[in-house]
């Protein structure tokens, strides 16, 4: 296998989330050794729906065998002396260390990690960071999102929008992984690592940061609109739906001419950016049967000719069999370790050198053990007494 990016980083993960899970996806399909602890009932991932199995078990979590790839997973109890003995050993080899509150809970404080390896980056993630009035308040993905603003300015003037799935964790996962290698790189310099502290509430303010500096600036803090009927935004096309934006007027001018009304220059209701605001609900009416005529793909793709970049609104299936996706290797076939095959994201962007590369390790729970278990060994400890005593 060729030397990739992150080649000789060794990390170890932490975590029963996937703000964690996600940067230590990142970190070790770029080439780093990435070892999960993982306590002996095993990680809350196993148990996130959905399950690819009719009969649910730790391998069968679809967001789990995601965030597994590339990774060695060991069990081991923190919570008592021998597993923190060998926890201490583990930390003695690491280059990062991600956790997102499992050392807190197991009452190990990032400061003692530290000194067991001065050199370690350690990441601690949390949702609202390590100090402050609400530092030890606890959340969940919605929760985050309304803290970091997102709800707020989601949706229409009656109710907020959710994003859905765990979009807070994802952005906190790169987030993690972005702090982690800039202190690798300061620890070039400095010989010394440090400790990353990543509140994911934080990372969702960048979502919505138009709005906020809109506030700054002008005091305006109300973003949710009224829902109207409005010629641009999303459309309603033969067979689905079509995003219609159009900034400028030499875009409202091709737009028209595409679609073939070319009447519409002259009408004086529309001839300026104001009065097609004014007038956006007749102008609305007037264009719904041309979208209503053509079907989404069709526009997306002819609209390039013309230099008019529709929303194209992929369902999720379409995303998953997208030509220009599997060209690009952002989606790819994956036979896991059991014989099953998926289909799955892969990289999520191209290095000319050193890129990216999936290898999915079993993701049996405690498969792991022996490896490191011989690894610790080589410091006097016995393999036998290690697995035995219930620690790993």
């Amino acid at each position: 296998m060729s030397r990739q990016a992150l080649t000789g980083i060794k990390v170890l993960e932490v975590s029963g989330g996937v703000a964690a899970g996600f940067a230590g996806r990142l970190l070790a399909g770029f080439g780093a050794q990435v070892d999960v602890v993982e306590p002996p009932e095993g990680s809350p991932l196993r148990r996130l729906p959905p399950h690819i199995k009719a009969q649910a078990d730790e391998e069968s979590s679809a967001v789990f065998l995601y965030l597994a790839a590339n990774k060695r997973h060991l069990t081991l109890d923190v919570k008592t002396e021998t597993g923190r003995r060998l926890f201490s050993r583990l930390v003695a080899g690491a280059d990062i260390i991600l956790d997102d509150g499992h050392l807190r809970d197991a009452s190990i404080s990032y400061d003692s990690v530290a000194q067991a390896n001065e050199r370690a980056v350690i990441v601690a993630i949390s949702p609202l960071g390590l100090n402050g009035s609400y530092a030890d308040y606890q959340a969940t993905e919605i929760v985050i999102q309304a803290l970091g603003g997102s709800l707020f300015c989601s949706g229409y003037k009656e109710y907020p929008l959710y994003m859905p799935g765990d979009a807070a964790q994802y952005v906190g996962g790169v987030y993690a992984a972005i702090g982690s290698l800039a202190a690798l790189r300061a620890r070039s310099a400095t010989g010394k690592g440090q400790i990353i502290d990543m509140a994911l509430a934080r990372a969702v303010i960048e979502w919505p940061f138009t709005a906020m500096t809109t506030y700054e600036y002008t005091g305006a803090d109300g973003v949710r609109a009224t829902p109207v009927r409005d010629w641009q935004g999303v459309q309603r096309t033969r067979d689905g739906y079509i995003g219609v934006n159009i900034l400028t007027e030499q875009q409202w001018q091709d737009l028209v001419r595409y679609m073939g009304l070319h009447e519409l220059l002259a009408d004086g209701r529309f001839d300026t950016p104001l009065k097609r605001i004014a007038n956006r609900e007749a102008l609305a009416d007037i264009l719904a049967p041309w979208w209503a005529e053509h079907e989404t793909m069709g526009i997306f793709e002819s609209g390039m000719e013309w230099r008019i970049a529709f929303g194209l609104p992929l369902t999720f299936e379409q995303i998953a069999n997208w030509e220009h996706y599997i060209e690009r290797g952002f989606v790819v076939q994956q036979c896991l370790p059991d014989g099953r095959e998926i289909k799955t994201l892969s990289r999520p962007f191209t290095l000319t050198a050193g890129g990216w590369q999936d290898r999915w390790l079993t993701t049996k729970m405690g498969a792991g053990n022996v490896d490191v278990s011989a690894e610790l060994a080589n410091g006097g400890e016995d393999v036998d007494e290690l697995l035995s005593g219930g620690a790993i």
